[in-house]
């Protein structure tokens, strides 16, 4: 009987090994100003490279934790973003899933997809 509930228990922490704590307020902020969201027409004229695609997921993987948030992946998505070396986002897409991720263990999940970018801020155009 205690191998089972050693078993049970093993399989539980692992499951969650996965998922991290969300992004602390301080950090959020401070990559709300860091990491701006571009639309395509911002980015005419502008001088900026293409790093990779990114994607970020907010997921409610125990009965007891948060709703899945757009603001969540979004910070998130800005924290990958500024650790591969970008300070901006283009190409953005949220959205939430359509149904249970079994393999991502979430119960709902909202997940945001773009393109790391690297801006020149220098070079926005002027008006």
């Amino acid at each position: 009987m205690n191998r089972l509930v050693m078993l049970a228990m093993s399989l539980s922490m692992s499951a969650c090994a996965g998922f991290l704590a969300p992004v602390d307020q301080p950090t959020a902020e401070q990559l709300r100003e860091e990491v701006l969201v571009y639309t395509d027409s911002a980015l005419e004229g502008m001088t900026y490279k293409r790093i990779q695609q990114v994607k970020a997921t907010s997921c409610k993987n125990e009965v007891w934790d948060p709703d899945p948030s757009e603001d969540d992946a979004m910070n998130r998505l800005r924290e990958k973003v500024s650790s591969v070396g970008g300070n901006g986002i283009a190409n953005l897409r949220c959205e939430a899933a359509k149904e249970t991720n079994y393999r991502g263990k979430c119960w709902t999940s909202i997940t945001c997809y773009a393109s790391a970018i690297k801006v020149d801020r220098n070079s926005a155009k002027s008006e």
